[in-house]
């Protein structure tokens, strides 16, 4: 298979949970923007191990949700009937995110190769300010767009 050759990770989802049942791991290409500034699509893979439940605040489980859609983001929050997730680049959380649709756990992130892990103290404390400062961040990107279309004279 050629390297820019992509398969829908639909027609991958039995290899794949095949392959975390008897223990081994996955690696799968990011698409979107949900998980900036860590995930850049084009830029990184993600390696996806089986699932540890319950699952931990800060864990980035990779999951399907009931539309058929594939997600990977963030835990922000445990709670007794699910997990409340969100990307760290977005505002919207999601609800509940149930065991049953968890596939595996981001265990690396592989940039250029190298892989970076995502349990690490520090890949932790990074993903603890991504998900405790989202607000924050959508209310400056949002001033920051506000100033730059006044700076150009566009006052929508």
């Amino acid at each position: 298979m050629a390297d820019k050759e992509r398969l829908p990770l639909a027609a991958l989802e039995s290899v794949i949970r095949e392959e975390l049942a008897g223990g081994g791991s996955a690696v799968i290409n990011i698409r979107g923007v949900s998980m900036l500034p860590l995930m850049k699509e084009g830029d990184c893979n993600v390696r996806i191990v089986p699932p540890v439940f319950p699952l931990k605040k800060y864990e980035i489980p990779f999951y399907k949700r009931a539309d058929g859609q594939f997600v990977l983001h963030r835990v922000i929050r445990v709670k007794k009937n699910g997990y409340l997730c969100r990307g760290d680049h977005q505002v919207v959380k999601e609800f509940p995110v149930t065991e049953d649709m968890v596939i595996g756990v981001a265990d690396a992130r592989i940039v250029k190769g190298k892989e970076k892990p995502l349990r690490s103290r520090r890949a932790l404390a990074l993903g603890c300010f991504l998900a405790e400062t989202a607000g924050v961040r959508y209310a400056v990107r949002l001033c920051l767009g506000k100033a730059r279309r006044l700076l150009k004279g566009n006052r929508k």
